[in-house]
C-alpha cells in the first residue's frame, strides 16, 4: 500500500472518531437540555407551592391584625387581590341566622364601594343559590358557566347573579366557612379575565383559605362574647348597680313585723 493510502485511511478513520464524538457531543447537549427542561418544570412547582404558602400566610396575617371582623375581612380580600382573585365577596350569618354581606372588593377601586353591595341578603332557604347551597356546607364548588340574570321568583338567586353581572364575572369559586362543625358564611372569588380564570386546582387553595377564614371569625366571635359577658359581670360588681340582698330577720322599708 502506497504511503498516500496510509495518511487517506488514517484521516478517515480520524473523521469516524470525530463524527462519532460529535454525535455523543450531540446527545450529551440534547440530555442536558432535557435535564434543564426537566429542572425548569420542577422550578415553576416550587415557585407554586411558595406563591401558595406567601398567600396564606398574608392571609392569616391579615386575619389576625385585627379583633374587628369587617376590618379584617376586607384585610384578607385585599391581600388576595388580584394574585388569586379580581373580586372577593364574604358573607357572613348573624345571630339571627340571617345572611348578611359584609364585604365586597375589587381589583378596580372605581367598579364597588364599601356598602354598595354589602348588607341583609335574602332568605336562603330553598334557594338556588351557590351561595344557599354553601350554607349547607357544599363546597368549595368552581363555577365556569355563570348565566346572565334573568326574571326569578328566587330573591337570592336573582342578587348573586347580578353581583355576578355587574362585577364582570367570567368564573367564581364559592366556597362554605366552616368552624367547630358549623357554617358561618360564604367566601366567593372571582377573576373577570378569561384568559386566567380559576381552575379546579384553585379549590384545594380556597378550601384552605375559608378554613382559616372561618377560624379568624370565629375566634373574633367568641373573643367579643367573652369581652361583653365580663362587661356584664363588671357592672354588676359596681355599687349600687346590684341587688341588694337583705340580712336574714331584717325588715324591708315601709313595712312592719306583725
Amino acid at each position: 500500500m502506497r504511503p498516500e493510502q496510509d495518511d487517506a485511511g488514517a484521516l478517515s478513520r480520524r473523521a469516524a472518531a470525530g463524527v462519532e464524538q460529535a454525535a455523543d457531543g450531540t446527545e450529551q447537549v440534547t440530555n442536558g437540555t432535557q435535564q434543564a427542561a426537566d429542572g425548569f418544570e420542577v422550578d415553576e412547582e416550587v415557585q407554586h407551592a411558595l406563591d401558595r404558602l406567601t398567600l396564606l400566610i398574608n392571609a392569616a396575617e391579615a386575619l389576625s391584625s385585627t379583633l374587628d371582623v369587617d376590618q379584617g375581612l376586607r384585610r384578607l380580600c385585599r391581600t388576595i387581590i388580584p394574585g388569586l382573585a379580581d373580586w372577593c365577596a364574604v358573607d357572613l350569618l348573624d345571630d339571627r341566622g340571617r345572611l348578611r354581606r359584609l364585604v365586597v372588593e375589587h381589583r378596580d377601586a372605581d367598579v364597588t364601594s364599601p356598602g354598595l353591595d354589602e348588607g341583609l341578603l335574602p332568605a336562603a332557604e330553598g334557594s338556588a343559590a351557590s351561595v344557599a347551597r354553601a350554607l349547607l356546607g357544599v363546597g368549595p364548588v368552581l363555577l365556569t358557566d355563570i348565566p346572565p340574570p334573568k326574571d326569578t321568583d328566587d330573591p337570592l338567586y336573582a342578587r348573586e347573579k347580578e353581583l355576578f353581572e355587574r362585577l364582570a364575572a367570567d368564573t367564581a369559586v364559592v366556597a362554605p366557612l366552616r368552624a367547630r362543625r358549623q357554617v358561618l358564611g360564604v367566601l366567593t372569588l372571582a377573576r373577570t379575565r378569561r384568559e386566567a380564570p380559576l381552575t379546579e386546582d384553585t379549590l384545594s387553595l380556597v378550601e384552605d383559605l375559608a378554613h382559616r377564614v372561618a377560624l379568624a371569625v370565629d375566634n373574633a366571635r367568641l373573643h367579643a362574647e367573652a369581652r361583653h359577658t365580663a362587661e356584664r359581670l363588671q357592672r354588676s360588681l359596681l355599687p349600687g348597680t346590684g341587688r341588694r340582698v337583705r340580712p336574714p330577720g331584717s325588715v324591708a322599708t315601709g313595712t312592719t313585723r306583725s
